[in-house]
Order: C-alpha cells, then structure tokens, then sequence
C-alpha cells in the first residue's frame, strides 16, 4: 500500500503470517457474530463512544479454518464485493455523462453557441432540435439566456408532495426508509418494519426527486428506484419533488446537483451551526433556474433516460448482491455452508 495516515481512534489490522491468517478471511471475519460478541463483552463505555483498547483487541480470539478454506471465503465474498464496486463505479460514470451533458446543454449553452459560431449540428443533440436552436442571448433575471428560453423557477417544473406516513401505526410493516445515514452511507434505503422506525416520514412519489434541506451544502439528492413492492419513505428532511412532467424527471435532478445550485441554497440556509443548516422548502421552489422549451427538455431526457435506467439496474444488482453476500457470509464463517454451495450460488446469480 501506499503511505497514508489514518485517525487515532482508527486500529489498523494486517496479517503477519499469511499462511496462517488470509487478510481478506480476516475482514469479513471483523463482520462475524463471534467478533461483535467479544466486541459487546469487552468494549468500555467512555464520554464519547464505546472503546475498546489496544490490550482488549488483542485478546481477541478468532477460530482459524485452514489456511485454503480461508481463502475460499474471502474469494467468493470478495468477488461479490468486487462486482458490487464494480457496479457502483459504472453507475457512476453514466451518472457523470448525464451531468455532462446537461451542463453543455443547460449550463455552458455549448449548442447555441456552435451554432451561433456556424455549426450544423452539435454532438448528442438531436438534429430538429438543433435545428430549432437560437442564435444569439438575450438578458434575464439570472444572466444571459438562449433567445426563446425561459427564466423561471423550480416550481414551474415541480411540485412538492408532503404525504406523511406514520409507521409505527404499521409495526409489522417492512419499508424501503431512505433515511440521511443511510444516504450518505450508500445513497440506498435501509429496509427497516415499522416498529423500528419512531418519527413520521415523507412517502415517496413515483417518478419523484429528492432534496435534502438538511446542511444544503452537501448535495444530498436521489432518484428513488422502482419499489420491489414495499412501500418507500423518507426522512422529512428530505423535500420530495414530483416533476409537472414526466421528462423533467432528470433534468430537475442534474439541476439539483448543480454545485452552483446548492452555493445559491446555502447562502438561504437557517440554523444555529453549519452542521445544522436548514433551507426553507418554499426557498427551493422559487429558487431561479433556466427553463428551456418543452422540445429541447424532452431530448434531453430521450438521451439521458437510458443512461440512468442502466445506472438504476446496476444499483439494483448491487443491492440483491449485498443482501446475498450478508446472507451467505455468516453461514461461511461459521462453516455452515461450504464454499462450493457458495460458488454455485454466486455462479446463478449471474
């Protein structure tokens, strides 16, 4: 590895005799039942967190299969992760070309200005829509503009839905809840019942945007995916958004991920600390914003749709092989399953 530094309340762990202990066996070991055990049984209770010191890690016992077996393990947990990652980078990078072109189109006016400069056509773009293209920029409210191109406001491409849902009224209920942590730890809803889940929460419309208010200068926005049948909520510090038109759907969603966007939304905020910084929904809705002619918006969303429902299936594969990769994971470690179910296993998956 390369030199890095790392916390002090950070423990780095490593191997010192591989033919006795497999790194990788050892990371998914620190995930295992008989690691929390321990972990619960030694862990000292301090001003800020439970601790657990450097002599009580090293008390730790850990049961070693053979060296081989170790190796089974952490291949096919490890492959399922590296699918996992791998499919989080391509989501990634379609997202990324998505953004790219809405800031050609929207934000750098890269076709109106090819054509102005004489252009007949502009990569990506549509031909008639090209076509129909101004030539030159007029003033406006926020800066120059295409001639022909509004300037409005969110609220002229969205509205805001404020359906609440109580579910502990639904205890036995298991939902998809997109709450701020399990955003910022993998953009994905923590499938949680009801019982669990104490504060009332925002449902999410199909086709809809979200907005965290919370700390606006963290681009905190998602795409909700299709529901796998279970009802999806959300925090109420996210702002759910329902486009006026089903194409708006991307564009109001690389409009939210703007970083000047939310630059104009963290000037707005309110709150006592930077860490407690909320914007005002109705602040959102009357936020300015370019608001090009209806044709030009729809193909935008003929290119960009395809690139986010690819993005979308690969989350989705990701998250059916997270949940294969925590189910079979103890059942290895505790050796009841072998290794080779667990290949065969992987092996439908794909």
């Amino acid at each position: 590895m390369p030199p890095f530094v790392y916390s002090p309340h950070l423990s780095r762990w490593r191997s010192l005799d591989r033919d006795r202990l497999e790194p990788g066996f050892l990371r998914y070991w620190s995930n295992s039942r008989e690691f929390t055990v321990q972990l619960r049984g030694m862990a000292a209770s301090t001003d800020m967190a439970p601790y657990l010191s450097l002599r009580d890690q090293r008390r730790l016992a850990i049961t070693l299969p053979p060296i081989a077996q170790q190796r089974a393990i952490a291949g096919v947990l490890g492959a399922l992760d590296d699918k996992i990652e791998q499919n989080r980078r391509t989501a990634r990078a379609l997202e990324r070309l998505a953004r790219a072109i809405f800031r050609a189109w929207f934000v750098d006016f890269e076709p109106v200005k090819a054509k102005a400069e004489g252009a007949t056509a502009f990569p990506s773009m549509p031909q008639p829509v090209f076509d129909a293209l101004p030539t030159r920029f007029v003033d406006s409210r926020i800066g120059l503009v295409p001639e022909g191109w509004g300037a409005g406001a969110i609220k002229d491409l969205a509205t805001l839905s404020k359906t609440q849902v109580k579910p502990q009224e639904s205890p036995q209920e298991v939902f998809d809840h997109l709450s701020i942590p399990a955003f910022d730890a993998g953009m994905r809803p923590a499938v949680e019942a009801g019982s669990a889940i104490k504060s009332n929460k925002f449902l999410v419309v199909e086709g809809c945007v979200l907005l965290s208010k919370l700390n606006p200068r963290i681009a905190r926005v998602s795409l909700p995916s299709i529901s796998r049948g279970r009802r999806q909520i959300a925090s109420t510090e996210f702002l759910v958004f329902v486009p006026r038109q089903t194409p708006d759907r991307h564009y109001l969603y690389c409009q939210f991920q703007q970083t000047a966007f939310h630059e104009e939304l963290t000037q707005g905020a309110s709150g006592t600390s930077n860490s407690h910084q909320r914007v005002r929904p109705d602040d959102v809705l009357n936020r300015p914003v370019i608001v090009p002619p209806v044709p030009t918006r729809e193909a935008f969303a003929g290119i960009v749709d395809p690139l986010f429902a690819l993005a979308a299936a690969n989350h989705d594969e990701s998250a059916k092989l997270a949940e294969m990769r925590d189910y079979l994971s103890p059942k290895l470690l505790s050796g009841q399953v072998r290794v080779k179910d667990a290949e065969q296993a992987v092996e439908r998956s794909d």
